[in-house]
């Protein structure tokens, strides 16, 4: 693993961009329309960062990391973690997670949150291995589409 790094791309280069695209292929079988726009609009957001992980220069995992404020303080929120399937069992996504973890104590966030498909073992029990604590007391909740349009109204 002596190898690798972790790059956040500030300028769009074309080549990591397709891989982006390629790699969120891997993360939902859903169809994701994820465009040039929509990269180049996540790289230079100021609250998100997307840490691109390299293996000799070439993109094998991701994910985005937001951060935001409330009253309870400063907190940052994973999103679209995906290592390469070719890649997974040889620590890069544990090396990801590491990064990011430092980048949020670095930006003062006083913790780290995500979800996981209740079905994906495999991530449930990789993110247990780091010391990562189910919260079985929250639900999660969501409005899309027409609901969130008929909410607005």
């Amino acid at each position: 693993m002596n190898r690798y790094t972790i790059i956040i791309p500030t300028t769009f280069i074309g080549s990591h961009y397709e891989t982006v695209r390629y790699l969120l292929g891997q993360l939902t079988t859903r169809s994701v329309a994820f465009t040039e726009d929509d990269y180049r609009q996540l790289i230079a957001t100021a609250n998100s960062r997307l840490l691109l992980l390299c293996y000799d220069d070439i993109v094998v995992g991701m994910l985005t990391l937001g951060k935001y404020y409330s009253p309870t303080g400063c907190k940052a929120w994973i999103e679209d973690v995906v290592v390469d399937s070719s890649e997974r069992g040889k620590g890069y996504g544990k090396g990801l997670l590491k990064q990011l973890a430092r980048i949020a104590v670095e930006r003062g966030c006083g913790r780290l949150e995500w979800s996981c498909l209740d079905w994906n073992k495999p991530s449930i029990d990789f993110y247990l291995s780091l010391g990562a604590e189910p919260m079985e007391e929250w639900t999660t909740y969501r409005v899309t589409g027409n609901t969130l349009r008929n909410m607005a109204q």
